[in-house]
């Protein structure tokens, strides 16, 4: 990141040197390189929030999967409706299958004259 702005900077004095120090090269140089100085700020304080231990990333407790439903109640899983999220088995009659061409428009025909 440093060298590229101090390539840019180089490259905008180098430009304001041939342009006689026109002005828009100049506000153009003083722009680029308060933008480098801000960076270098903000990563230096980044870098200091992140070393303090308050603002360490906490472990997150472990994974332990799905709780396995108990059945204390009958009445509990009777009012609850599970959807169905199986497609349908292939042991159905072929008159009930739906393919992906009964889904498909067909678009309609030109008339001829």
């Amino acid at each position: 990141m440093n060298f590229s702005f101090l390539a840019l900077v180089v490259t905008l004095l180098t430009m304001a040197y041939l342009t006689s120090f026109n002005k828009h090269v100049v506000f153009l140089m003083v722009v680029s390189t308060g933008l480098w100085v801000t960076m270098i700020w903000f990563v230096t304080e980044i870098s200091q929030v992140q070393t303090q231990p308050q603002n360490a990333p906490q472990a997150a407790p472990p994974y332990e999967g799905p709780v396995p439903a108990t059945s204390t109640s009958a009445t509990a899983s009777a009012d609850v409706e599970k959807p169905d999220l199986l497609p349908p088995s292939s042991s159905s009659s072929s008159s009930t299958k739906s393919t992906a061409r009964e889904h498909v428009q067909t678009p309609p025909q030109k008339r001829t004259r």
